[in-house]
C-alpha cells in the first residue's frame, strides 16, 4: 500500500510505546492516539518509506541507546523529606521551551505586582509560586512541558511528548534537621542509586545539577564519572543561567509538596503520568514508590 506524496492517508498500525510521538522528518505527520496507541494519519512519499525510518529510528536511537539523554538536577527538602530530582530528557530545546512559553505568559499576565514578576521573569522557582499563590503559573509550565502541539486540519491537537520524564529520589528524613555534610553525603548516594537504576543502564546520559556544594559531596563527583560507564558528564549550573534547572526546580518542588497531601498541589496530576520515584534508604536498600512513565 502507497500514498502518491503529500497525499493524505488514513490507516491505522499497531505501534511500540517506545515511538509514542516519533518524529520522522518534516514531511511526516501523524496524530498519535494517546489511549490504543495507534499512528492514525501520516502525510509521507509512500507507506514503505514511512515504516522503514520508524524501524531505523526504533533501532538505532531507542534499542541501541545513540540519543544522549540529559537529567537536570536540584534538590528539596522540609522536616519530613529530602528529595533529588527533576527532568530527564532527549530534547534540551523541548524544557527550555517550556520555561520561555510559562516566562511569556507571565509578561502578559495582569495582577501580579511588578517587582513579584521582575522576580519569577528572572528565574522561576517553585517555593516563591507557591508562596505568592501562583498555582496556575505551574500548571501552565507542566501543559507546555509534557504536551506537543500540532496542527491537524486547522486546529491545534495536543499529544503527549514522549521525550521528557519527571525523575525523583525519595530520603524519609530521620531527623527533622540535616548538616549540611551529612546531606551532601546522602545526595551522592542517591545519586549513585539513580545512575544504577535500570531505567539508566543503557542510556547514555549527562547531569546538570544546579550548585550544592560540600566537602564529601564535591570529592565523590570527582570520581564518579569514571564508575559509570554510561555517564558522559557531571557538573554544576547556575539555575538563572540554564533554564532548565528551574524546570527541575518546579517538578522536584512539586513531588515533595504531592507527597505531603497538599491541598493546593492539584497540578501535580499534570506530570504523575511520566514520574519515576525511588526511594533511597540509609542502609542501602531500594523500594520503588512508583513506576508511571511513558517509555
Amino acid at each position: 500500500m502507497g500514498c502518491s506524496k503529500f497525499q493524505k492517508c488514513k490507516v491505522t498500525i499497531d505501534i511500540p510505546k517506545k515511538i509514542v510521538g516519533l518524529f520522522i522528518d518534516e514531511k511526516t505527520f501523524f496524530i498519535l492516539n494517546k489511549w490504543n496507541l495507534k499512528l492514525l494519519y501520516f502525510e509521507i512519499e509512500n507507506l514503505k518509506t514511512l515504516l522503514v525510518e520508524i524501524l531505523y529510528n526504533i533501532g538505532r536511537k531507542w534499542l541501541k541507546g545513540e540519543i544522549m539523554n540529559y537529567l537536570y538536577l536540584d534538590e528539596t527538602e522540609d522536616e519530613k523529606y529530602f528529595i533529588i530530582g527533576g527532568v530527564l530528557t532527549t530534547d534540551i530545546k523541548k524544557v527550555e521551551d517550556a520555561v520561555y512559553e510559562t516566562k511569556r505568559n507571565i509578561k502578559r499576565k495582569k495582577g501580579i505586582p511588578e517587582k513579584t514578576k521582575a522576580k519569577i521573569l528572572t528565574e522561576l522557582k517553585e517555593r516563591d509560586l507557591n508562596s505568592w499563590g501562583l498555582q496556575d503559573i505551574k500548571k501552565h509550565f507542566f501543559l507546555n512541558l509534557t504536551l506537543d502541539k500540532v496542527k491537524f486540519r486547522g486546529k491545534n491537537v495536543f499529544t503527549p511528548n514522549p521525550k521528557v520524564k519527571v525523575i525523583g529520589v525519595i530520603h524519609i528524613k530521620e531527623n527533622s534537621s540535616l548538616v549540611n555534610e551529612k546531606k551532601g553525603y546522602i545526595y551522592f548516594k542517591m545519586l549513585e542509586l539513580l545512575l544504577s537504576d535500570p531505567l539508566f543502564k543503557e542510556k547514555e546520559i549527562e547531569i546538570i545539577y544546579d550548585e550544592f556544594s560540600s566537602e564529601y559531596f564535591d570529592k565523590s563527583i570527582e570520581t564518579t564519572i569514571d564508575s559509570y560507564i554510561n555517564l558522559k558528564k557531571i557538573q554544576s549550573g547556575n539555575s538563572e543561567v540554564v533554564k532548565a534547572l528551574q524546570a527541575a526546580d518546579l517538578c522536584v518542588g512539586s513531588i515533595r509538596r504531592n507527597l505531603n497531601g497538599e491541598k493546593n498541589c492539584y497540578y501535580y496530576e499534570l506530570i504523575k503520568d511520566i514520574t519515576y520515584s525511588i526511594e533511597y534508604l540509609e542502609e542501602h536498600s531500594q523500594k520503588q514508590l512508583k513506576k508511571e512513565y511513558i517509555s
